[in-house]
């Protein structure tokens, strides 16, 4: 058997085994850091670069807002400074035509040469125009000014300012220009005649196209967006399409705009992907501070982490290559760490298979017990150790047992080189125990044996128990063939007697109705008639008993009324009452319900209570019939004045042919109109019971299923005795 472990830690932290698992503790530990380590920076650089991404495209929407800003005040300027001038002409009743040249002469800087300057009347009709453009020979601005008919009372700005003429001035559009088709924005500002009242506008349409150097002049990379849009973010202007482009390019998913712009109106940033080419884009846009008109710029998330994928991809090769260089370390030790285990793990898988507490290992040597295991010292009942150097003979009851297990042993050891047997041995305490047991020689020496047994004495006695049970089994199937030939005879010889008791009760009829005999006669013939009766209620009881216990007494539960069943007992029991003087009463209104019950046995058994009532009742005693509700339950209970039950009696009551001391008291019966009363309710789902007090009388009782239901018919709310 292997030695005993060391239990010293600092024994088994010096062996390879443990050098090696440190060396590979520390080396998974520093990888485990150095991984942490790049995941954080890669994390952390991953973050920055998507701060500068969004600081960046937030700088390049702030300074297209200044550039269309820009672009959009100087018209504005120029547009205020010919209000003056326009409305006093208007005052005067005519319009200064050459206000519109003297204003772009006076601001040469302000106005690209794109832009178209006009006025229009308080009708809409345009009474004045020209541009801003100069020929190449100097010529005067005048003969750019020109009038050509165009009606604007249909644009909402003309409307728009008609309505508040003190408005300042106001971007609207984008409009087609009805001169040329030239998308554009209007500057508009209200004129004011005398008395302030609306005397036409001056607009200068700004051409879209204008506002192309806001858009072309970031930096937003190869998939980079940019565009101009409306307060209704409709697109005014924006940069080349990409590929496959169009307006959702510009706008990405409509509800990502949206929503953000209904979260912050001002400026604001957000993510999107967009169906046309599936790139992902971080979006700003801002607000212009003076106009109606937003300005939004994107990039391509995937350009700007290039390099930070790049980096990433860099370390992330030097940690697989730290890696690879930690694993080519550790397999020279732990190939030496496998070794050490296996060899650890073959003495464990020994010692465990040797000190099992199942099996009994036993080697013998000289007819001594030289080394024994856990199991062997549990199957014999010795203490931990207290096996080693007993003699064998101590197992064996006696010396002819313990001879005669040698022989057997040698002997098959001879043959087949090794023993199979079942025997019975002893333990320490003197009890015997069925073993199963193997032997085989360890050298030469016959008495030098190694012995496995298997402690075989549940088997043996679960053995037993079966064959126990299966005599039992034998046993139960014989009785019950005999009692089922018991209720066919009973069964049969009940018919037998009714045929002949039938004739008798039959003629006892006719003597009764004979008017010749004497009264004596009569009153003989009404005794065996009665008698007849009795005798057939005892056959129709016995019967009953045989088919219960054959299981062939139907019972077929209904939706019974109670009161016309107690008045119908009541009824079937008054005579033999009143020929003792005792008083039936039917008390409480409980008796109005209907029960779950099989009529005709219900009858039975309530008779059978009321005539035990009657029969162990005193003379002009008192018979009482009460019902109750509880719960889901009727209770009818049945009481008497009679002399009352112990609770010794209470407990044989309900027992077949128990007739208590009615032998001693001359009362008839055959003692089975209770057993076979308890075995009809219990058939109908109900209970039976008694109450008892010794002198204070007896009430039996039963218990039914309550149905919900009103009577039927026209019942009388209590039972009365019949009459």
């Amino acid at each position: 058997m292997p030695a005993a472990q060391s239990g010293d830690p600092a024994s088994r932290t010096a062996t390879p085994g443990g050098a090696a698992r440190r060396l590979r503790l520390g080396l998974l530990l520093l990888n485990g850091v150095l991984a942490s380590v790049f995941v954080s920076l890669v994390v952390s650089s991953r973050n920055h670069r998507l701060q500068e991404d969004e600081a960046h495209v937030r700088n390049v929407a702030q300074l297209m807002a200044l550039v269309i800003g820009e672009a959009l005040d100087g018209p504005a300027a120029v547009l205020e400074a010919t209000r003056k001038p326009l409305e006093r002409s208007l005052a005067e009743g005519q319009v200064d035509r050459d206000a519109l040249a003297r204003a772009v002469d006076a601001n040469p800087g302000l106005l690209d040469a794109a832009y178209r300057i006009s006025i229009a009347d308080e009708d809409g009709r345009r009474v004045c125009a020209g541009s801003a453009a100069r020929s190449s020979a100097r010529s005067s601005t005048r003969s750019a000014v020109r009038c050509p008919p165009v009606d604007v009372s249909d644009r909402d700005y003309f409307e728009r300012l008609r309505a508040h003429p003190d408005d300042p001035i106001g971007l609207y559009g984008p409009y087609p220009s009805r001169v040329d088709g030239t998308d554009g924005m209007v500057l508009a500002l209200a004129l004011r005649g005398p008395g302030h009242a609306f005397a036409g506008v001056a607009v200068i349409l700004v051409p879209v196209k204008t506002l192309q150097r806001a858009v072309d002049r970031v930096e937003l990379g190869t998939h980079g967006v940019a565009s101009v849009r409306t307060a209704d973010l409709q697109l005014v202007q924006h940069r080349d399409e990409p590929a496959g482009g169009g307006d959702s390019i510009y706008l990405g998913p409509e509800s990502a705009l949206r929503k953000a712009v209904q979260a912050a109106p001002e400026s604001g940033l957000y993510r999107a992907t967009n169906d046309a080419d599936a790139i992902e884009r971080l979006v700003a846009y801002r607000r212009l501070s003076s106009y109606p008109l937003y300005v939004q710029a994107g990039e391509d998330l995937g350009d700007n982490l290039v390099r930070w994928r790049r980096n990433s991809a860099l370390g992330l090769v030097l940690i697989l290559c730290f890696a690879a260089a930690s694993g080519l370390m550790l397999r020279a030790t732990t190939i030496r760490q496998r070794e050490y285990e296996r060899a650890e793990r073959l003495a464990r898988e020994q010692a465990a298979m040797l000190d099992t507490d199942l099996i009994g290992i036993i080697r013998l040597r000289e007819r001594k017990v030289a080394w024994a295991n856990r199991g062997a010292e549990l199957i014999f009942g010795y203490a931990r150790g207290a096996l080693v150097g007993r003699p064998v003979r101590g197992a064996y009851p006696d010396e002819e047992s313990f001879q005669r297990a040698r022989q057997e042993r040698l002997h098959a050891m001879a043959e087949r080189g090794y023993s199979r047997i079942q025997r019975q041995v002893m333990r320490q305490d003197g009890s015997l125990t069925w073993i199963d047991e193997s032997a085989r020689l360890l050298s030469d020496d016959v008495d030098d044996q190694l012995v496995v047994i298997v402690d075989i004495g549940p088997l043996k006695q679960a053995e037993e128990a079966r064959a126990q049970a299966a005599q039992l089994q034998a046993q139960n199937v014989q009785l019950r063939e005999v009692n089922q030939q018991k209720s066919v005879f009973l069964a049969n010889m009940s018919h037998e007697l009714r045929t002949p008791l039938n004739a008798i009760m039959g003629f006892g009829g006719l003597l009764e109705r004979d008017p010749n005999l004497s009264p004596k006669v009569r009153d003989w013939a009404a005794k065996i008639g009665e008698s007849g009766r009795h005798l057939l209620a005892l056959i129709d009881n016995v019967l009953d008993v045989s088919r219960l216990e054959t299981g062939q007494l139907e019972v077929r539960t209904e939706a019974v009324a109670l009161a016309p069943v107690i008045e119908a007992c009541l009824g079937r029991v008054g005579a033999r009452a009143a020929s003792r003087g005792v008083e039936l009463v039917a008390a409480g209104s409980g008796c109005a319900l209907s029960v779950r019950a099989d009529r005709g046995r219900l009858e039975q058994v309530l008779v059978h209570l009321l005539s035990n009532a009657i029969k162990f009742n005193r003379v002009d005693g008192r018979v009482e019939v009460s019902c109750g509700a509880a719960g889901a339950w009727l209770r009818v209970a049945v009481s008497d004045t009679g002399a009352g039950l112990d609770a010794a009696q209470r407990a044989r009551l309900f027992a077949p042919f128990e007739r208590l001391d009615a032998d001693r008291l001359y009362v008839e019966g055959t003692g089975i109109g209770l057993a076979l009363s308890k075995r009809l309710i219990e058939a109908m789902g109900g209970r039976i019971g008694v109450d008892s007090t010794p002198g204070s009388g007896s009430t039996f009782w039963i218990e039914l299923q309550l149905i919900d239901e009103s009577p039927a018919g026209t019942q009388r709310p209590a039972c009365e005795p019949g009459r």
